[in-house]
């Protein structure tokens, strides 16, 4: 039996701070993977964790966010034309990254800045 999974992100962009008259700016995915986690919550410490990836033929998207307010997180990523790649994720925010850009094979690991740290992970693939 077939899952389906839709991931939509929407960007809205007012003069107004009630974003009364916003342009919204929207990417969708559509996918119906062989499987998909959604919300999975993991502890980062800060000698750094290993998320595995590799069980994945392919990846759509990948979503990271940091849920502790003051730590920063590091994530560290195989990119598919230009190999590893580095991003720190601040505290509160997140990161979307499109599966085309991504390597499954190449895992991925988080690191904590200063103390352990709370990250969500979204990934849809199959």
């Amino acid at each position: 039996m077939s899952k389906y999974a839709r991931t939509r992100i929407i960007t809205e962009v007012s003069d107004a701070s009630d974003y009364s008259r916003a342009k919204t700016h929207a990417t969708e995915w559509t996918e119906t993977p062989d499987e998909f986690r959604l919300e999975d919550e993991i502890e980062v410490a800060t000698a750094g964790q290993t998320y595995y990836l590799e069980h994945l033929a392919s990846l759509v998207l990948l979503r990271i966010k940091n849920t502790d307010t003051s730590n920063y997180v590091t994530a560290t990523y195989t990119r598919v034309a230009t190999g590893t790649n580095i991003i720190r994720i601040a505290p509160g925010n997140e990161i979307v990254i499109s599966g085309v850009d991504i390597t499954p094979s190449g895992n991925l690991t988080l690191q904590a800045n200063t103390a352990a740290v709370t990250v969500e992970i979204s990934y849809l693939g199959t």
